[in-house]
């Protein structure tokens, strides 16, 4: 394994961690004050692991494996904006239920349309948004991505109806494109769908679960639980931290990730007694949020037997 690969785990090894810090009003405030660690790391599933070790609660843990994902996904964007990837609307994420569209006026581009699942919506700089320019003779609806800072006239950010009982601490909301004028440059390049959409499930799962595992392992230094679990823990850090640097358009990355959740999942079901020795404020905020290792289960198990496919 090359020495830089275990950069990250001597990071952590040497961290002194402790509970005492002033009080996070929020994601931004968060990032802010760790903003200098989080730009020291090059490699986006890094990025996750430290700011997830460095978070102090497991929404901020997930947010940070979110961006770090997104940089993963769109390798140029820059890092001081937080960014936000809109996709789905009202009938769901499926490329062909996309109504938000992109049309060439003159020569403008203009969006219009309303993502009504947006995460880190609220906190985003800039925002990633999958839109239509049109349907192909073959009926295809063609999807493009493009990026736009969030302060551009004609959007406008809503909270979500009906707010969600995880990860309070950050936000999830509609954004609403009204004739917003978009760049030929901010037109990003390739199939909107193959390229960015597609993919994006298995990139976030990667690093949102290796910033979470970050998040663990600090929670393990801090109230000293037994050593075995922690080792467990780096040891499958670094597997996800693998993985996040393969090809993400290949099955048997949808195969691996299958077994490390797995294996994940099942260590943390021997972490009850752990759990005992942990602040109520530190228990009760795993104890709401751990579910969300279980978000879109659905779809990454579609994923997986699709890819035992290609090799039976």
């Amino acid at each position: 394994m090359p020495e830089n690969d275990l950069h990250i785990l001597k990071w952590i090894l040497t961290q002194k961690p402790d509970t005492r810090s002033k009080p996070i009003s929020s994601v931004v405030h968060w990032k802010k004050q760790h903003e200098k660690e989080l730009h020291a790391w090059s490699e986006p599933a890094d990025m996750a692991i430290a700011g997830g070790y460095l978070a102090g609660c497991p929404a901020y843990a997930f947010a940070v494996g979110y961006w770090a994902a997104l940089h993963r996904l769109v390798p140029d964007l820059p890092r001081t904006p937080l960014p936000a990837l809109c996709i789905s609307e009202k009938h769901g994420p499926h490329p062909a239920k996309i109504r938000c569209r992109l049309e060439n006026i003159g020569d403008n581009w203009l969006l219009n349309g309303t993502k009504h699942f947006v995460t880190c919506g609220r906190e985003a700089d800039l925002l990633l948004v999958a839109a239509s320019t049109g349907i192909d003779p073959d009926g295809k609806n063609q999807i493009c991505l493009v990026k736009v800072n969030k302060d551009r006239d004609g959007i406008a950010v809503k909270p979500l109806d009906k707010p969600l009982n995880i990860l309070p601490e950050i936000s999830h909301g509609q954004v609403e494109f009204t004739d917003v004028k978009v760049a030929q440059a901010d037109i990003l390049p390739g199939d909107g769908y193959g390229r960015y959409i597609k993919p994006f499930r298995t990139i976030e799962d990667l690093h949102v679960l290796a910033a979470i595992l970050g998040y663990l392992i600090r929670m393990g230094m801090i109230f000293d639980w037994p050593r075995q679990p922690i080792e467990q823990m780096l040891s499958h850090m670094l597997t996800l931290r693998s993985l996040a640097s393969a090809d993400y358009a290949a099955p048997e990355i949808h195969i691996a990730t299958a077994g490390a959740l797995a294996a994940i999942q099942s260590l943390l079901e021997t972490l009850g007694s752990c759990w005992e020795r942990v602040d109520d404020s530190f228990r009760s905020a795993w104890q709401r949020d751990r579910t969300v290792m279980n978000i879109a289960a659905d779809a990454r198990a579609k994923r997986l037997a699709a890819a035992w496919q290609r090799f039976t």
